[in-house]
């Protein structure tokens, strides 16, 4: 398949620039001197390349666009800048999620006031807001000049006894039909499984499935929009909530992989407001994502047909990132390993939350400064495409951890068969691959 000559591109994360880092931040610098490393041990790197179980897209990795960024009208977020319009096209191809926790409270009305748009609102109020359609054009018009898929998260908690309303999302769609506004995809609700913890509101995963057909039964209704798939339900972190692993498991049971195209869930390593330094090169957290994973694959089996999964929201920390910390470098070691994972287990997305607001953002709001993130997104993107490969190594891999692809072969014109390793050093010391 390779031939006699396999050209290897390598990325990497190494755990000594952390160090460097944290040395030169700190308010009482001391004096050291580097004692010479011990002989740096060699791990014997073996890909699989005829054992590939599954393939990544262009569209892999992709992003987000919280709802809760249009509640204060979208400052900090200048979708007219060319700065902007040039980060986002970078990151091309890719999907954007416009969702979140908020998109249960947004209420679209195409005809508000631009007085309306103009009074900040309370972002931390749990009540509905009014996205107008200038603020709904200004979003659709820069993914459409960047050339993004759209993808609109529908809000949930509009209901009538118990059933889902459907009428604001069917005014969504009329104006985005008038608009000519493509919307590839589409999700209803965020996160049903803290729907009573955090709303007080209740939605069983039987009335979701049945609100899922009712939003099928919509789109149905529109040819631009009828072969739109759907995905749902989003819970949260698997494996380490028993509730979100009860309601996955009873919205598989009540249909829910057949009036949805795939299985989404969500994933954090760590509560923002908590986060240290030393979490993100941990390993124990970063072996997290992998319980998430065998959790959803395992409730899935029950279904007759593959079920495919997408980290539909996910980063290093929820409640907006841990601040100096989910936008810097050290961020990379968990966004890295999260994607090297997620592939491995034939993850079809992974949406970053987000491309723009927060301490996790791809892009910092206000500047539109780019965080280390990414430029490690846009690396991934431009290097991988294709089937994914097991790695085994020996010494067995724990805080070196190494990931192989096929290479994307339409950016620097490597030849077919061409292997991506990219690959992250946790330790405090050299080590050689071989």
């Amino acid at each position: 398949m390779f031939g006699d000559m396999v050209h290897v591109i390598y990325l990497a994360l190494v755990m000594i620039n952390i160090s460097f880092t944290l040395v030169l931040s700190s308010k009482n610098v001391e004096y050291f001197k580097v004692e010479p490393l011990q002989d740096p041990v060699t791990y014997q790197i073996n890909v699989l390349t005829t054992a590939s179980t599954s393939v990544c897209e262009k569209e892999f990795l992709s992003v987000a666009i919280d709802t809760n960024s249009v509640r204060n009208n979208w400052i900090g977020i200048d979708f007219g800048s060319t700065k902007l319009k040039n980060l986002a096209k970078a990151l091309v191809p890719v999907d954007l999620r416009f969702g979140g926790e908020r998109a249960d409270f947004l209420i679209f009305d195409p005809n508000a006031t631009s007085s309306h748009e103009e009074t900040k609102q309370d972002l931390n109020a749990i009540t509905n807001f009014v996205m107008s359609g200038r603020q709904f054009d200004n979003l659709t018009t820069f993914v459409k000049e960047v050339g993004w898929n759209f993808i609109f998260d529908f809000n949930v908690f509009l209901r009538d006894n118990g059933t889902w309303d459907s009428s604001n999302a069917d005014l969504i769609l009329k104006y985005s039909d008038a608009k000519g506004v493509n919307i590839s995809s589409f999700q209803l609700g965020n996160e049903p499984d803290l729907y009573a913890r955090q709303f007080n509101v209740s939605i069983t995963p039987s009335q979701l499935v049945e609100s899922f057909q009712l939003l099928k039964d919509l789109i149905a209704n529109y040819p631009k929009y009828k072969d739109g798939a759907l995905f749902g339900p989003g819970v949260t972190n698997l494996g380490v909530r028993s509730r979100s692993m009860t309601y996955l498991r009873l919205f598989i049971e009540a249909g829910g992989a057949n009036v949805t195209n795939e299985i989404g869930i969500h994933h954090y390593y760590q509560n923002g407001a908590i986060a240290t330094i030393e979490d993100f090169y941990n390993t124990t957290l970063m072996d997290s994502l992998k319980i998430v994973l065998d959790v959803a694959l395992n409730l899935t089996k029950v279904v007759p047909h593959r079920v495919p999964i997408r980290l539909t929201e996910t980063s290093s920390c929820y409640g907006g990132g841990a601040p100096n910390l989910s936008n810097t470098y050290a961020a990379g070691f968990l966004w890295l390993d999260k994607l090297g994972i997620a592939a491995q287990y034939g993850l079809t997305r992974v949406f970053r939350q987000t491309f723009i607001s927060g301490s996790y953002a791809l892009v910092a709001t206000g500047t539109l400064d780019p965080n280390p993130d990414f430029y490690l997104s846009v690396l991934f993107k431009r290097l991988v495409e294709g089937p994914v490969f097991p790695v085994i190594a020996q010494p067995e891999l724990g805080k070196v951890r190494v990931y192989g692809h096929c290479a994307r072969t339409d950016v620097f014109s490597y030849p077919p068969g061409a292997l991506v390793l990219y690959y992250i050093n946790l330790l405090d010391e050299d080590v050689i691959l071989s």
